[in-house]
């Protein structure tokens, strides 16, 4: 990665490194402070402000909620209204539940001044967040920024200079950490405490040597329609994952906020690397969360298989691609997409960080969190971790 001073020329206009993207700052080396408290503990937020404040009029948020996210979406909305300085009226929510079920989130998002709030009476599915996210991307104005935050994402930009940044980039990726508990455990999120005091510690759960498909990088600002496309027959950018647009005309480099994007030096990119931003998978919450969406797989996966069987075509249902396919059964029929062990993958990495709060070494090859290796065994990991998913699944179904 380049040096600070390149990377700040590049960031003034013109030096391309050698990933193919403009970079602000590195997984490891820190430059200049971002609104990431878990990084730049020393930089309060009286100095950095609110950055997205000088464009909040052009930028609208995009995200998505259950009846179970109240108190993630408390932290949610502080984030990205009070710190990082966006406009309410600016946001748009989907809520994943039935009117009754979602009234107290849909009552939280309008106190808080969201406008736009719609409840979907539908069970949540990658494909279709991605369908309405496109649809009200459409519907934006020819100057629009999109940013698109999962509930439990809290994206961080540069402290400074994003004015000028957004009128020589029109494309910000981040990198994804995701945040453990001060016990090394997987605790439940609670919302009388700082949710950073709470989850202390960084781990690339993504992306790492554990969890190598699983890409870490995100799109996390973007131009609607920025010039590249203004003669394309697709003028408005529209997503095909979290990752990367349907064109590869969004940007001078494909595919987006994949990574490497090795590219040569004199290349001009639009791309712009804002850093690392913070995860928040690692809470019993997200625990359900993952098992109920690798149980939703494990059903989707059955359908189609006896749909199949039938002569019966079921390759319409509404799933994302896979990172991480798994193996294909003797008896399924040829064309019939293999089971999706995406969501098997997380929980298996959360399975070693749980075991790990108890006691049990992890293996130097699987040690996804380093800055919590030498913590005593959390007071509160004394289940073992199959019973801890029963619990959890009583709580919190």
């Amino acid at each position: 990665m380049l040096p600070f001073a390149h990377q700040v020329a590049a960031a003034q206009g013109g030096l391309a490194n050698p990933h193919g993207w403009y970079s602000y700052a590195t997984r490891d080396q820190l430059a200049r402070p971002t609104s990431n408290l878990a990084i730049y503990r020393e930089s309060s937020w009286k100095h950095c402000g609110a950055p997205l404040q000088p464009l909040r009029s052009l930028i609208h948020l995009c995200s998505f909620a259950t009846a179970k996210d109240g108190t993630m979406l408390r932290f949610f909305l502080q984030h990205y209204i009070d710190r990082l300085g966006l406009l309410p009226e600016q946001m748009s929510f989907h809520v994943f539940a039935s009117a009754q079920e979602g009234k107290p989130i849909v009552e939280l998002l309008r106190q808080r001044g969201v406008a736009q709030v719609q409840t979907v009476q539908t069970p949540f599915n990658d494909a279709l967040k991605l369908e309405l996210i496109n649809r009200y991307m459409r519907e934006l104005p020819h100057d629009a920024w999109i940013t698109t935050p999962d509930v439990d994402e809290l994206y961080d930009f540069p402290c400074f200079s994003m004015r000028s940044l957004s009128q020589r980039f029109d494309l910000m990726c981040g990198f994804m950490e995701d945040m453990l508990a001060a016990s090394g455990g997987l605790e439940p999120l609670r919302d009388d405490r700082d949710i950073e005091a709470q989850f202390p510690y960084r781990c690339r759960v993504r992306g790492s040597n554990f969890l190598t498909r699983l890409m870490p990088f995100k799109v996390v600002l973007a131009r609607v329609r920025p010039e590249s496309l203004a003669t394309a027959d697709l003028p408005v950018r529209q997503f095909r994952s979290v990752h990367a647009f349907t064109s590869t005309n969004a940007t001078v480099l494909a595919p987006d906020c994949h990574h490497p994007n090795l590219a040569p030096l004199n290349t001009v990119t639009k791309r712009f690397d804002v850093g690392a931003f913070r995860h928040y998978t690692l809470t019993r919450q997200q625990l359900w969360n993952t098992q109920r969406k690798m149980q939703m797989h494990e059903r989707d996966h059955a359908d189609r298989l006896a749909g199949a069987k039938r002569g019966v075509s079921m390759e319409h249902h509404h799933w994302s691609l896979c990172s991480n396919p798994g193996q294909r059964q003797p008896d399924a029929p040829a064309g019939l997409k293999p089971l999706c062990r995406d969501y098997h993958e997380v929980l298996r990495a959360m399975e070693l960080i749980y075991n790990a709060s108890r006691g049990d070494m992890m293996t130097p090859n699987r040690s996804l969190c380093e800055e919590r290796l030498h913590l005593p065994p959390a007071p509160s990991s004394v289940l073992p971790f199959g019973e801890l998913l029963r619990q959890v699944q009583e709580t919190y179904a």
